[in-house]
């Protein structure tokens, strides 16, 4: 169960470059959803410094936005469902259900526990998906 006073932020974990907690970060596309803790903590910090959310002019967002949480006391947590399914889709629902792997597509190098086939990939019950139309 979550609570709304522990400092987490969640999403669609991914990685950028290793595979540790020290490099993820939650992909934008899918949704990034703060808890009460966490946006006290990031008001907190941008009010003594607003530099705290400088970086590269056009993004990555999403990964500034998870570096500069982390920096804070916020980490990424794995949102999978019981079954050890997605509930954020980065690519959007349809695609990651249908997606074959292939290593030279960024999805497959940056989601370490990404895995194929609507039986195997996707929660009955999704949060949040990207490219609705």
């Amino acid at each position: 169960t979550l609570n709304k006073h522990d400092p987490i932020h969640l999403g669609r974990r991914l990685h950028l470059g290793g595979r540790s907690d020290a490099d993820a970060y939650y992909s934008g596309g899918a949704g990034i959803i703060l808890s009460h803790e966490a946006l006290r903590r990031l008001g907190e910090r941008a009010e003594k410094d607003a530099s705290v959310w400088e970086g590269p002019p056009g993004g990555p967002e999403d990964y500034l936005t998870s570096r500069t949480l982390r920096n804070v006391g916020v980490h990424t947590v794995d949102t999978r469902d019981k079954s050890q399914k997605h509930q954020f889709f980065t690519l959007g629902i349809g695609v990651e259900r249908e997606i074959k792997r292939s290593y030279d597509m960024w999805y497959w190098q940056f989601s370490k526990d990404a895995v194929e086939g609507a039986d195997k990939c996707c929660s009955r019950r999704w949060i949040a998906t990207h490219y609705i139309r």
